[in-house]
C-alpha cells in the first residue's frame, strides 16, 4: 500500500513539472533529477527521463540530448516501446547537433511502428525527412533511393502531393551531384502535374534554376524564356523579392550576350524594387555590374560612380564576395587607363578580400570537424556513463549473496580494469585526433597561405600565367591533400611523400632558389603498402627551412632519406644550414616567442602513438660540425615501425 502511494506522489510530480517547469524554475529541474536517485519502479524512472529531455529541450540542447539518449536505451533494456513523440523529439535533437545518422536510426524506428498502424501520411513524411537527413550527410545515393521509393509508396497510396515533393526532392539531389540530366527530368515531371497557381513560387524558382542550366550551357536565348516566366509569376503572386531575384538574373544573362543596353534597363529596374525593400545584396551586385557597364562603355567616370556605391553597401554588411570581384574589375579599369599604382592597389584589396572568403572558408571546415569531434565525444562519454551504470548494478547485487561475494568482486574488479583501459584508449584517441586537428591548424596556416597568394599575386602582376597557373595548381592541390589526409591517423608513404613534396616545391619557388632539395626513398619499401603517422615529416622539414636555410649564406640544401632497416623505416632529414645554437641566437637575438608547434605535436603524437599501439617510433637530433668544430647543418633521424 505504501508503494502504491509513493509511486502515486511521484506521478503527481511529474505531471506539477509538467506544468510549472515552463516559468524556467531551476528547482524543478533539481526535483526531477533528484528523484532519478530514488528507487523508482521502471515504468517511473522511464518518464522522469523523458520528461528532463522534453523539458531541457528548450534550455540545453546537450543535456537534452544526454537525457534523451538514457531514455531511449533505458526503454530498450527494459522492453518498453517509446512513444512516437518522444522519438520525433529525438529525431529533432540529433538533426540540430549534427547526428544526422542517429536520426535516422530514430526515424527508422517511427516508420517501424507507423507501420503496423496504417499511417500512410506520416509514414511518407518521414521517408522525405530521412532522404534529407542523408542529403545532409552528403550521402546523396541514399537520399536518391529513398525518395525514388517514396515516390512509389505515394503513388500506391494515391498521394499526388507527395510524389510530387518526392519529385522536387529528387531533382534538388541531382543538383548537389552535378547530374544536370537527371535535375531536369525531375524538375519537368514536378512542373507537368503540379498546380502552377498554388505553387507558384516553387515553380518560379524551377524556371530561374533551369534557365541557370541553360545560360551556363552558353543557350542564352532559351535561359530567357525560362527567366521570363518566372517574372511573370512572380509578378502574378506580387512576390517583390522573387522579382528581385530574376530581374538580376535576366539582367546579367543579357551581359553575357553583350546586349548591355538591355542589360542596363534590367539592372536600374531591379534597383527600383530593392530600394524600398533595403535588398543590400541584390543593390550591391547591381551596382557592381552598372560599373561594369560603363567601363566597357569607357565612360570611366559613370563607372567609378557605381563601383563606389557597391563598395560602399558592400562593406556596411561584410560581403566579402562582392568587395573582391569589385575591386578586381575596378583593377581593370585602372590599368586600361594606365594607372598601374592604383590598378595594383585595388588588386591587393581583391586578393586581401578573397583570401579571407579562403580563410573564412577554412574556418568553416575546421569547425565542421570540430563539431563532428565533439560530437563523438559525447558518445563515447555516454558509453561510459552506461558501463559505470552496469556496474553500479552489479554492486547492487552483489550485496544479496553473501555466499558469492568473492566472485562478485573478483568481477568487479575485472570489469573496473577493463574500464580503465577503455578509458585510457579513447582519451589517447580523443588527444590524438585533438593533436591532428592543431597540426593541421599549424601545418596549413593563414600565414603560410597568404604568402603563397602573395607570391602568386606576384607572378600574376608579372603576366607570367604559367608560373602563377603552376603555382595555383600546386597550392591547391597541397591543401586538398592536407585536408583529406588530416581524417586519418596514419596513411601510405607514397601520399605522405607526394604531400612533401607539393610543399618543398612552393617553398622553393616562393624563396626563388634559396635552396634545392631530394627525396630518396629505398626501393626496398612498399610506399603503398606501407604507411606511417599522418603528417609526420613535413614540420620538421618546414624547421630545416625556417630556422637553418634561411639565415644562411649562400645556397642551402635540404633532403629526406627514407631506408628499410630490419622492420623498421628511418627516415633521415638532413640540412647544410646553419645548425640549431646558431639558430637560438638569432631566434633570441630577434626577441621571438614564437615556438615550433609543428614539431612539438609531431613528437606528442609519437610517444602517443608509441604508448597506444605498442610501438618504438623515437626522434634523434644530431648537429653535424666539421673538425673544427664549425656547424655543417642538422640532421633528424625519425625510427618509424612498419606499419600496414
Amino acid at each position: 500500500m505504501l508503494a502504491m502511494v509513493r509511486t502515486f506522489i511521484i506521478a503527481i510530480a511529474l505531471l506539477f513539472s509538467t506544468f510549472t517547469l515552463s516559468a524556467g524554475n531551476q528547482n524543478q529541474i533539481d526535483s526531477l533529477t533528484n528523484l532519478l536517485k530514488e528507487d523508482l519502479s521502471d515504468s517511473t524512472r522511464y518518464e522522469v527521463l523523458v520528461s528532463l529531455c522534453q523539458y531541457l529541450y528548450d534550455y540545453d540542447l546537450t543535456h537534452s540530448l544526454e537525457y534523451g539518449d538514457m531514455a531511449y536505451e533505458f526503454a530498450k533494456e527494459k522492453g518498453f516501446v517509446p512513444k512516437i513523440k518522444f522519438l520525433k523529439l529525438l529525431v529533432y535533437l540529433n538533426d540540430h547537433s549534427g547526428r544526422y545518422q542517429k536520426s535516422i536510426l530514430y526515424l527508422e524506428d517511427i516508420i517501424n511502428i507507423l507501420s503496423g498502424r496504417n499511417q500512410k501520411e506520416d509514414r511518407i513524411s518521414l521517408m522525405n525527412y530521412k532522404g534529407w537527413l542523408n542529403m545532409r550527410r552528403e550521402e546523396y545515393s541514399a537520399a536518391i533511393e529513398i525518395f525514388q521509393k517514396g515516390i512509389s509508396y505515394a503513388e500506391e497510396n494515391g498521394e499526388m502531393d507527395d510524389v510530387l515533393k518526392f519529385y522536387y526532392n529528387l531533382a534538388k539531389a541531382y543538383e548537389r551531384i552535378g547530374l544536370e540530366d537527371q535535375e531536369v527530368h525531375y524538375y519537368n515531371k514536378y512542373l507537368d502535374n503540379v498546380d502552377w497557381e498554388k505553387r507558384s513560387r516553387y515553380v518560379s524558382m524551377i524556371h530561374i534554376r533551369l534557365g541557370d542550366i541553360k545560360r551556363l550551357k552558353g543557350s542564352y536565348t532559351e535561359a530567357l524564356g525560362y527567366y521570363f516566366r518566372s517574372l511573370e509569376l512572380a509578378e502574378e503572386s506580387a512576390d517583390s523579392s522573387q522579382m528581385i531575384m530574376v530581374l538580376n538574373k535576366i539582367a546579367w544573362n543579357y551581359y553575357e550576350m553583350d546586349d548591355l543596353d538591355l542589360a542596363l534597363d534590367y539592372y536600374h529596374e531591379n534597383i527600383r524594387i530593392s530600394v524600398p525593400l533595403h535588398s543590400q545584396n541584390y543593390l550591391t551586385n547591381c551596382y557592381g555590374n552598372l560599373g561594369n557597364i560603363y567601363r566597357d562603355w569607357e565612360e570611366y567616370d559613370s563607372s567609378m560612380i557605381y563601383y563606389n556605391k557597391s563598395i560602399e553597401i558592400s562593406e556596411e554588411i561584410d560581403d566579402y564576395f562582392n568587395l573582391a570581384w569589385v575591386y578586381e574589375d575596378l583593377s581593370k579599369l585602372y590599368a586600361r587607363q594606365g594607372d598601374y599604382e592604383k590598378a595594383y592597389e585595388t588588386f591587393q584589396l581583391h586578393a586581401h578580400y578573397n583570401d579571407t572568403m579562403i580563410t573564412d572558408e577554412y574556418r568553416r571546415r575546421l569547425l565542421e570537424e570540430q563539431t563532428k569531434f565533439e560530437s563523438g565525444k559525447r558518445e563515447q562519454e555516454l558509453e561510459i556513463l552506461k558501463i559505470r551504470l552496469q556496474r553500479n548494478r552489479f554492486l547492487l547485487f552483489g550485496l544479496l549473496g553473501g555466499t558469492l561475494l568473492i566472485l562478485i568482486i573478483t568481477a568487479l574488479f575485472l570489469i573496473q580494469g577493463r574500464l580503465k583501459a577503455r578509458q585510457r584508449i579513447e582519451d589517447m584517441n580523443l588527444t590524438i585526433s585533438e593533436l591532428t586537428q592543431k597540426n593541421l591548424r599549424q601545418q596549413m596556416n593563414p600565414h603560410f597561405i597568404f604568402n603563397t597568394l602573395n607570391s602568386i599575386q606576384y607572378y600574376v602582376f608579372k603576366n607570367d600565367k604559367i608560373s602563377s597557373n603552376n603555382y595555383m595548381t600546386k597550392f591547391a592541390k597541397l591543401i586538398r591533400m592536407t585536408l583529406e589526409n588530416s581524417r586519418f591517423t596514419s596513411i601510405p608513404i607514397k601520399e605522405e611523400i607526394e604531400a612533401l613534396s607539393l610543399y618543398l616545391e612552393l617553398e622553393s619557388l616562393r624563396f626563388k632558389g634559396k635552396f634545392d632539395w631530394e627525396i630518396n626513398v629505398d626501393e626496398e619499401i612498399d610506399t603503398l603498402l606501407y604507411k606511417m603517422p599522418t603528417m609526420l615529416i613535413q614540420p620538421f622539414v618546414e624547421n630545416s627551412i625556417g630556422h637553418g636555410l634561411m639565415h644562411k649564406e649562400g645556397k642551402g640544401h635540404v633532403s629526406v632519406d627514407l631506408k628499410l632497416d630490419d622492420e623498421v623505416i628511418l627516415c633521415t632529414i638532413e640540412d647544410n644550414g646553419i645548425g640549431r645554437d646558431r639558430a637560438r641566437a638569432i631566434k633570441k637575438q630577434k626577441e621571438e616567442s614564437h615556438n615550433s608547434l609543428g614539431t612539438t605535436i609531431t613528437e606528442s603524437r609519437i610517444r602517443l602513438v608509441n604508448s597506444l599501439y605498442g610501438q618504438n617510433m623515437k626522434v634523434i637530433y644530431t648537429d653535424l660540425k666539421d673538425e673544427n668544430g664549425n656547424p655543417l647543418g642538422t640532421r633528424v633521424q625519425i625510427s618509424v615501425p612498419v606499419m600496414g
